[in-house]
């Protein structure tokens, strides 16, 4: 009798055990489902913002692509409003450094003269200009043997085209690549030197009118006309 008695307790006992080791299970399928659950939903929503996105990405392009076309036809209607007569006659209305220095560089299929274009050059050589601004500025050195070097990349040369890397001379027309507005100064020089009223903006052009190569130095400045 004793040995079924303890029979019964052996069996209760591991009864008693896998049902622990039964809930445990449970908990732990449980607490996975729950991990799944949230993780599926997660993935669900980033998806949706992935998609979303790609939607906007699709509009915005749409857009630009809009805006081009309208681009676009502004400029083949600003070619067909203006004719050759009629746009010199504005650019000499303005008279203005930038009038003259766009007409001579602009590409934009406008018949121009030739000899409109030796006017231009003529013109803002001259003191005939309603608005203005000249100055000297240190632009870079100029070596012995000719080389020129400007490591801040100061300028590129819009006119004459592919001059490649060669000192800004007179008649050149050139654009400011420098990150800072640069003062011009009164002097082709860095000593006994006065600023002139209007430092010159990046990304405007200037027509070269005069250049200097210190004999002392390697040192090389140029007077521009600009604005």
């Amino acid at each position: 009798m004793k040995r079924v008695d303890e029979k019964i307790k052996e069996i209760e006992k591991k009864d008693k055990n896998n049902r622990l080791l039964y809930i445990g299970f449970i908990v732990v399928i449980g607490v996975f489902m729950i991990f799944a659950l949230r993780t599926g939903k997660k993935i669900r929503n980033q998806g949706e913002t992935i998609v979303s996105q790609g939607d906007t990405i699709a509009q915005q392009l749409e857009t630009q692509k809009e805006l081009n076309i309208e681009l676009e036809g502004t400029i083949t209607e600003l070619k067909q409003s203006l004719r050759p007569k009629e746009y010199w006659n504005h650019i000499k209305d303005d008279s203005s450094v930038e009038s003259y220095i766009e007409y001579i560089t602009n590409d934009w299929g406008i018949d121009k003269p030739q000899n409109n274009m030796v006017k231009a050059y003529e013109t803002l050589h001259s003191d005939n200009l309603n608005v203005e601004q000249v100055g000297w500025l240190y632009i870079g050195s100029l070596n012995i043997r000719g080389e020129f070097k400007d490591s801040k990349n100061r300028t590129i040369i819009v006119l004459p085209k592919d001059q490649g890397a060669r000192e800004p001379k007179k008649n050149d027309i050139i654009k400011l690549t420098y990150k800072r507005e640069m003062n011009t100064y009164t002097r082709a020089s860095h000593k006994s030197r006065f600023r002139t009223g209007k430092g010159w903006r990046p990304g405007t052009k200037a027509i070269v009118i005069e250049s200097y190569k210190d004999p002392g130095s390697t040192d090389y400045f140029i007077k521009i006309k600009y604005y």
